[in-house]
């Protein structure tokens, strides 16, 4: 027998488990995460990573068959780990119709996921789930935009242009999803928006800042608790900022063009 060590697997410091059966020392990822790694103690045959994350989705599978409160949760991040995202998706619909207390752990799930085995078309699912919600506003397709944003974003720290991209795509989601917590959903837009912005800059991408100041005023303008006066007040700021860049870029071509013309 040998004991091998995976590390780089985001996991709780919280409720051990010895998982017998399958001889894996488990410590499960609902709270308070590590960054440390699981032992996978058994003879290893094949690949420990998928064999350890294989064992531990069917044994919180069965326990969830059995009605535990959490197994299922459990189930969908191992999932994740091997590279399926639909259990989570699944959790996620089933949030938004009954269960909003799930939302924040799940979310919480989808970011801590291991990403290795993420599929390459999972990008061009995300989108596509998101034109489908803003064009047929199905609850659905905007869950399942905001799960595998999610995980995207937790793959792509290393490149900052694209994380943004995926931070905007993934506020649109926010601002589109149905529910009756509209404010907790466009808080997390805002959020999204802004986070997009501190690589969005009005130097850098242009286009892009205006583009994503435009959705950030939406959402505060959208804003239904809080002070009122204030959203307003940050969404017409957010909505005039391009409208001055704008202005100032047709006032600067303008003026080259003035410069030529008086110099030919």
């Amino acid at each position: 027998m040998r004991i091998l060590i995976a590390t780089g697997n985001t996991i709780s410091k919280q409720r051990l488990h010895l998982i017998n059966s399958h001889g894996v020392l488990y410590v499960n990822h609902q709270s308070s995460r590590l960054n440390v790694g699981f032992w996978f103690l058994s003879s290893c045959y094949g690949n420990p990573y998928m064999r350890t994350h294989q064992h531990l989705r069917e044994h919180f599978r069965e326990r969830a068959g059995n009605g535990e409160e959490g197994a299922r949760l459990e189930a969908a991040y191992h999932a994740l780990a091997l590279g399926d995202a639909e259990p989570a998706i699944g959790l996620g619909v089933e949030a938004q119709l009954s269960r909003l207390a799930l939302r924040q752990p799940l979310v919480e799930a989808v970011t801590q996921a291991p990403t290795d085995k993420l599929p390459d078309t999972t990008e061009a699912r995300a989108f596509e789930a998101l034109t489908r919600a803003e064009q047929q506003h199905e609850m659905q397709s905007v869950v399942k935009a905001i799960v595998l944003y999610t995980w995207l974003i937790s793959a792509s720290q290393d490149d900052q242009e694209y994380t943004a991209l995926l931070q905007h795509s993934l506020g649109l989601a926010y601002s589109d999803l149905p529910s009756e917590d509209r404010a907790s959903n466009l808080e997390r837009a805002i959020a999204c928006y802004q986070a997009a912005l501190q690589v969005r800059t009005r130097e850098a991408f242009p286009v892009e800042w205006a583009n994503t100041q435009t959705n950030l005023g939406t959402a505060y303008a959208d804003l239904p608790t809080g002070d009122r006066a204030a959203s307003l007040a940050q969404a017409i700021a957010c909505y005039q900022a391009p409208r001055k860049f704008s202005l100032q870029t047709r006032s600067a071509v303008t003026l080259r063009r003035l410069k030529r013309h008086c110099n030919s």
